[in-house]
């Protein structure tokens, strides 16, 4: 018999215990249970909101990481536009609250056949012609993008927007850099805020009213009696005065024809080209940043367009012009008013050019280049910002060109200039930094403005006369009032004649050639940048005398003499009487002298300077070169010739007393 294991029975009692200790986990588990599903659908159904938009069908605004974004019924999260707002397949523009997820609608389509009668001016939000359309955004763009929603956002972009009105017709498109451009002027800058403003005015057709046209409202009579000419707008069918056509990049077109603006002046009468109906677009609002309607769509492209009247010049380096012409074109002939070049600095040095930064030209070559006013010359050109843009050549076929302008506007100057924006170390302009620039300038016009012309950018432009006081100068101020200049150490010989002989010291002395020998000296410049002249020699013909060695420092001063003998300003005489004596040369002439000086290129260079006395002996008319028409005091003169005596006598000479002169 093998032993059996038995348990103690348990009692009633305790069975009973365990049996309801069971039920109540298991009805507890039921309860976690229930809550949980309550819980899930309560979460489900606070953590989204239902809107349905105006076709009927469904969206929902749901929570995602924190914030509410707003998806179709295939949980898609819908397309935004640029603010943030989304778009339904209707077009709808919806709001939706980040925080909330509550919804409003902002726009909606107004859609073909539609027969309810609406006005906007009431409405809770804007009603559209067609669905928005704004201009490309990138951000927006990637964020569109990653959402597998390119060609979604594609619809929604501007690619082109054609505007035609009485006085104009031109068109903005996006250009494959994702810029928008003048169609037919690529490159050409426009104000942004107006562009900004037709992009809003074509691409959110805010609706204000629909007219009622049925033959049962009264106000509908004089359309009845009209047609669509009691709106100013054209017959089905005609061709319009006034319209637009937007294009978005997935190819919709939608074109927009205008009419007379309302009565209340808020608006514009509107047709959907190809449909019944007329509506009243609403004005838009004019400011510092916005323009309205009539501005946008019923003005010029020239009123979009930046005005340029020169290449914008580094305001660190606008002095850096060459080949500068300034041409009179006032008159039967042409006549150069001014020319210079900028020589870099380390172009210039140890030159006698090294510290005037401008090469004259012509006139300004004889005298030397009045840096000073050059400069302010400049800096004008610089800082000058047109006024408006007159004309942009907007055409195929030659729109503008010299003749034109010259016919058109007249002109008054010409100006030409190679503008370098950037040099190398060497002082060399770097490729594709040179801009010639050739411009017409047209006479003053009745505003007190003038008109310019640039064939670099093709528009005429208008400026204030205030960045061109430069033209109104006299040739005394493009010049340098000291006609001696150079350094010493660059003068290789002066040649003098002087009718009446020399004074103070040695008399008789007609002809004078002072040579100068620098050979000694250290080939060298000095601590302020000068040639080193410490060995300098100079020798004297005149006379009997032949290679007499003269005291360089006596020479010093007497050329300090010529240093210090300034031009007075123009002429007092006539310009026959100038010409007169220009034509004489040596002939007449109480003064010559030939000035022989190292060039920037190291071969001699003459000037030529006469000096005759007119005006009853008060003036000297000085010429340089056989050019000028200035003249200098002739107690000016008498110093230089005296001065000369002086020199060759061995005598004192103090250059700033005006001795030795007639009184």
């Amino acid at each position: 018999m093998t032993d059996e294991k038995r348990f103690p029975e348990i009692p009633k009692k305790s069975r009973a215990l365990i049996k309801r200790q069971r039920l109540a986990v298991v009805i507890t588990a039921a309860v976690v249970v229930l809550l949980a599903v309550t819980f899930a659908l309560v979460w489900f159904f606070t953590t989204r909101v239902t809107f349905t938009d105006v076709d009927g069908t469904k969206y929902y605004a749901v929570k995602k990481e924190g914030e509410y974004v707003f998806r179709d019924t295939d949980k898609n999260v819908c397309l935004q536009n640029t603010v943030g707002n989304y778009i339904t397949a209707a077009g709808t523009e919806v709001y939706v609250d980040k925080d909330s997820g509550k919804c409003r609608i902002v726009a909606v389509v107004l859609r073909e056949g539609e027969d309810k009668i609406f006005d906007g001016y009431t409405g809770a939000y804007d009603i559209l012609l067609f669905p928005e359309l704004e201009r490309y955004d990138s951000d927006t763009a990637a964020a569109a993008e990653k959402r597998g929603q390119s060609e979604a956002y594609r619809a929604l972009v501007i690619a082109s927007i054609e505007v035609r009105n009485e006085t104009d017709s031109f068109a903005f498109h996006l250009n494959d850099n994702k810029d928008y451009e003048i169609t037919g002027n690529p490159g050409i800058g426009y104000n942004d805020y107006m562009f900004a403003s037709l992009v809003v005015s074509c691409g959110y057709t805010r609706t204000v009213a629909r007219l009622d046209l049925s033959p049962e409202n009264p106000g509908a009579q004089g359309y009845r009696e009209h047609g669509y000419a009691e709106y100013g707008l054209p017959e089905i069918g005609e061709t319009p005065t006034v319209s637009f056509t937007v294009t978005s990049l997935a190819g919709a077109r939608h074109t927009i024809v205008l009419g007379d603006e309302t009565p209340s002046g808020d608006g514009y009468y509107a047709r959907y080209e190809g449909r019944d109906d007329v509506y009243v677009l609403r004005m838009g609002e004019s400011s510092e940043y916005s323009y309205p309607v009539s501005e946008t769509l019923f003005g010029r492209l020239e009123d979009f367009v930046t005005p340029l009247a020169l290449m914008p010049m580094n305001f660190n380096n606008y002095f850096d012009i060459t080949d500068f012409r300034l041409i009179d074109e006032r008159g039967d002939t042409s006549t150069l008013v001014a020319g210079f070049s900028f020589i870099p600095t380390v172009l210039r040095k140890g030159t006698y050019l090294q510290f005037t930064p401008y090469e004259g030209i012509g006139l300004l070559a004889d005298f030397g280049a009045n840096d000073y006013h050059i400069d302010d010359c400049l800096q004008n050109l610089q800082m000058m910002t047109p006024l408006r843009t007159i004309l942009l050549d907007n055409a195929t076929e030659n729109a503008m060109d010299p003749d034109i302008f010259k016919t058109t506007y007249g002109v008054d100057f010409e100006l030409w200039f190679t503008y370098n924006a950037e040099r190398d170390s060497n002082g060399n302009v770097k490729a594709g930094a040179q801009y010639p620039q050739t411009i017409y300038i047209s006479p003053k016009n009745e505003n007190g403005t003038r008109y310019l012309y640039n064939e670099m950018f093709d528009m005429v432009v208008e400026v204030s006369d205030m960045y061109l006081e430069f033209l109104y100068w006299t040739p005394f101020d493009w010049i340098k009032p000291d006609p001696f200049t150079g350094e010493i150490g660059y003068v290789q010989k002066i040649e003098m004649q002087i009718p009446d002989g020399t004074t103070a010291g040695l008399t008789d002395i007609t002809d004078i050639l002072l040579t100068l020998d620098n050979s000694a000296s250290p080939e060298s410049q000095t601590d302020s940048g000068t040639r080193d002249t410490s060995a300098l020699a100079v020798y004297a013909d005149y006379g009997d005398e032949r290679g007499k060695s003269l005291s360089v420092s006596l020479f010093r001063n007497f050329y300090a003499t010529l240093q210090y003998s300034s031009l007075e300003g123009m002429a007092k005489c006539t310009e026959a009487e100038a010409e007169a004596m220009r034509a004489a040369g040596d002939a007449g002439a109480s003064l010559i002298m030939r000035i022989t000086r190292e060039g920037a290129d190291g071969a001699p260079q003459e000037f030529v300077y006469r000096f005759y006395e007119y005006g009853g002996g008060e003036y000297s008319f000085a010429t340089v070169n056989g050019h000028g028409s200035f003249h200098m005091l002739r107690q000016r003169v008498d110093k230089i010739i005296s001065d000369a005596g002086r020199l060759l006598a061995g005598a004192e000479i103090d250059p700033r007393a005006m001795d030795g002169v007639r009184q």
